[in-house]
């Protein structure tokens, strides 16, 4: 482990499956957002794990490398602090989720590569309502809501943004200003995020989040829960709810616990809904590479392609 630059795995040869795992070798280099696609191209990397929309058809043009799209659970999420300031107004988180066009901001931020959200969860995790429906964009029914709350002039919002989801955030941005929120935006990373955090009251952290559990539970939990590091929702309803889900040893009991926390979370809007990302990959020419639907980084199943020159 080198410090803010990679982390080098070696495989165990004696692991009880024979055959696997297939890489002798693992590095996770930690490049800057804007030098990972260059480094995908000209060698020094050979995936790209978070491959901005933007970026897909240089890939594909490339000769070298190539595009892998996996529908993920994976989605850029929110922790709106709902017990101070315009957010803990019912009306106003209504207003906002409202007032983002999603089609426009899949279309613009991913490329067609993603689909609306109702809520924080995804269809195919456990504790997922199947029943609910995205707020419609209606921009009218944002101010109307924001005149109900006192806000007819609109407000201003402080945020912390992972720096993945500044693009997503500027698009976000634009369209809320104009029902007169304004969002002011400072950036922050993994490794500084929970430094950041406490730096200011902060009224929203975007960020986006894969569900490593393929439960509904995961990114509610990152978002909301009072007990992550993460959230400044603060609110005590769902904390609740969430503890007895948690605690339900029954399965089907359990499943009906987490409809219902989705449920009371999409009907107090306590997090801005955006969509689920169909994720892409920068792969190299030569690797056989079958990503997981968790979105995480897991390689158990890929490989060097029979024709590449040498395994590593």
């Amino acid at each position: 482990w080198d410090p803010g630059t990679r982390i080098v795995l070696e495989a165990n040869t004696e692991w009880w499956d024979a055959g696997y795992p297939k890489f002798k070798e693992l590095s996770f280099l930690f490049l800057p957002v804007e030098k990972q696609v260059g480094g995908l191209l000209n060698g020094a990397v050979d995936i790209v794990t978070e491959l901005p929309g933007t970026d897909t058809l240089r890939v594909m043009k490339s000769g070298v490398a190539r595009i892998v799209k996996k529908e993920s659970f994976y989605t850029m999420g929110s922790s709106w602090n709902c017990r101070a300031g315009p957010l803990s107004d019912k009306r106003v988180r209504q207003a906002i989720n409202h007032a983002l066009n999603k089609d426009e901001l899949v279309r613009y931020d991913l490329l067609g590569n993603g689909r609306p959200l109702a809520t924080l969860t995804m269809d195919g995790e456990a504790g997922h309502d199947a029943s609910l429906l995205p707020y419609p964009y209606d921009p009218d029914k944002a101010r109307r809501l924001l005149k109900e709350a006192g806000y007819p002039n609109g407000f201003h919002l402080k945020a912390l943004v992972k720096v993945q989801g500044l693009r997503t955030m500027r698009i976000i941005a634009k369209q809320l200003s104009r029902i007169g929120v304004v969002v002011d935006v400072e950036s922050t990373t993994d490794t500084a995020a929970v430094r950041d955090m406490s730096k200011k009251a902060w009224d929203w952290i975007f960020a986006g989040c894969p569900d490593a559990m393929s439960h509904s539970v995961f990114v509610q939990f990152i978002f909301l829960s009072s007990l992550s590091p993460f959230s400044v929702t603060g609110d005590p309803v769902y904390d609740r709810m969430l503890a007895e889900m948690v605690n339900t040893i029954d399965e089907q009991t359990q499943l009906k616990r987490g409809r219902e926390l989705d449920r009371y979370v999409y009907e107090q809007a306590l997090s801005l809904f955006t969509y689920q990302r169909i994720k892409t990959y920068g792969v190299r020419n030569g690797v056989r590479f079958i990503p997981y639907i968790t979105g995480m980084p897991y390689f158990y199943l890929s490989r060097w392609e029979d024709h590449a020159a040498v395994p590593r």
